[in-house]
């Protein structure tokens, strides 16, 4: 639809056969194990559209997925666990992607999906586990051809519902859960190519957000590297 616009369309079907882990694991006894446990097969469209300008970009896609026999979580007692085929769970959704360069050396990116994952179990639609109501980042960076560097990010992950024997019906909802990340870095051009050095800390201030029932994305997690390229 012209220089950077322009509309797409995708299909796709994908299969996976459950890991030894997810069969059989015992976990310190939280799982009990299941040798029936059987392969998932997710079939997804999607359709989309993305709209560039010198400065500002965006894209927006609106996409359902249908896992058939997926590999949910269920809760057997208050303490254990099995992984079982579930007949299926629907994934509709919507994902907006956003940039924008006010200036040459600042970019500010923002995303946001929208899931409503449902599963059915004796009939009834419930909610499907542990699949966020929403998934969102926002992000600031600043990148100059030479010298310092650095990028901001938050990332909020949506409430959701996820295995819990101990809950009236087996499902606890999980809070949403903000975590922020911040990465500084360091460019040096050379005759030849580029020297660079950069440190990072994820979960910069060790907040907890449960992907599952108790069970914890990681806290703070500081790294650094350097980089030559010729």
């Amino acid at each position: 639809l012209g220089a950077g616009n322009g509309l797409y369309a995708a299909a796709g079907r994908r299969s996976r056969f459950p890991s030894l882990r997810e069969a059989y694991s015992g976990a310190l006894g939280r799982f009990v194990p299941n040798p029936d446990l059987g392969p998932e097969r997710q079939d997804q469209i999607e359709l989309g559209v993305h709209w560039a300008m010198t400065a500002l970009s965006v894209e927006a896609a609106a996409f359902y997925g249908v896992l058939t026999d997926g590999i949910e979580r269920v809760a057997v007692s208050e303490n254990q666990f099995q992984r079982v085929n579930r007949s299926e769970i629907r994934v509709p959704g919507l994902e907006v992607i956003a940039a924008w360069e006010p200036v040459r050396t600042v970019r500010l990116t923002a995303q946001h999906t929208i899931l409503d994952a449902t599963t059915e179990d004796d009939g009834q639609e419930q909610p499907a586990e542990d699949r966020p109501a929403y998934l969102s980042r926002l992000g600031v960076g600043w990148q100059r051809w030479a010298g310092p560097e650095a990028l901001l990010e938050a990332r909020v992950t949506g409430p959701r519902w996820s295995a819990d024997g101990t809950a009236p019906d087996g499902l606890r909802r999980l809070p949403a859960g903000v975590t922020w990340h911040l990465r500084v870095g360091w460019r040096w051009p050379t005759a030849r190519g580029e020297v660079s050095a950069f440190l990072r800390a994820d979960n910069l201030f060790d907040q907890r957000v449960d992907w599952q029932s108790g069970l914890p994305e990681p806290g703070r997690v500081v790294s650094g590297g350097v980089g030559l390229s010729m």
